[in-house]
């Protein structure tokens, strides 16, 4: 960011003013401001490494595991693979930034007192009952011809002789494409 603007030297105010709770004017203030916008100004922060923060998580899990805490680490593999799931562009690397951002804050996780979710059991929902009759609807409309009268079918003058004949002279059209294919 080349220009430090007044809305960005407003946030960086109030961001020191709530994390310290330094007050402008004061030395401790002014160090926090300058140092603040010097990194905003120059900044040169690196894209997360995906692979770096998955292999973090995976070794966490086998902390937790060794640690005979393997609730946690099932729960940490589900909630990190839910996670990564959510929104439109899935295992992006704002969800990886958010998951370093989380690692890089927690403290001795093995320590911290484990309390498994709650599942959310939903009452059964009755099924609607549907009296539309749609199969009616769908056909309304379309004329279904009859089959009663065969008479007038020209496959009806075949024999079984004529139908013989036709089958074995498809397969034989079939051997011959077999025999090109071989050569």
């Amino acid at each position: 960011m080349a220009v430090f603007t007044k809305e960005v030297s407003l946030l960086t105010t109030n961001l020191i003013q709530t994390i310290t709770g330094f007050l402008p004017g004061e030395e401790n203030y002014n160090l926090c401001f300058e140092f603040c916008r010097s990194n905003i100004k120059y900044h040169r922060y690196l894209d997360v490494d995906s692979y770096k923060v998955t292999r973090s998580i995976e070794n966490l899990e086998i902390k937790f595991k060794v640690h005979s805490q393997p609730e946690k680490a099932k729960h940490l593999k589900s909630a990190t693979e839910h996670f990564l799931s959510l929104g439109s562009n899935p295992k992006s690397d704002s969800h990886y930034s958010v998951l370093l951002f989380l690692l890089c804050v927690s403290s001795s996780p093995t320590n911290a007192e484990y309390t498994p979710p709650r599942t959310r059991v939903c009452p059964p929902v009755a099924p609607i009952k549907d009296d539309f009759d749609w199969s009616a609807y769908l056909m309304e409309g379309i004329e279904i011809p009859s089959f009663s009268d065969t008479s007038s079918d020209d496959l009806s003058n075949l024999t079984d002789e004529d139908t013989s004949d036709k089958q074995e002279e498809d397969l034989s059209h079939s051997d011959l494409g077999e025999e090109l294919s071989d050569e």
